[in-house]
């Protein structure tokens, strides 16, 4: 993945998580069974730096939270209001 951000360089922190989650979107949806996925492909570039951030050991786990936190909002996503001035 790609990622930049005008005159701001990406953090560790995201930069490991935007990779986990290309992990963890390739595992869950790999076109054909038993087909494993290349841990090593699944890098972020932040252009502003031009550092490389590969997916992390706990990658596995940091997607597998990603996948519950989403889950979290969208069964409380009928009761949020949206902010004053949104338009949906």
């Amino acid at each position: 993945m790609l990622r930049y951000a005008k005159g701001k360089a990406l953090t560790p922190a995201v930069g490991s998580f935007q990779s986990a989650a290309a992990l963890g979107l390739l595992k869950d949806y790999a076109p054909e069974e038993g087909s494993e996925v290349d841990k090593s492909i699944c890098v972020t570039l932040d252009a502003f730096t031009g550092e490389l951030y590969p997916a992390p050991g706990a990658a596995v786990s940091m997607f597998a939270n990603m996948k519950a936190a989403c889950l979290t909002i969208a069964e409380r996503w009928p009761n949020i209001k949206p902010p004053k001035g949104a338009v949906i």
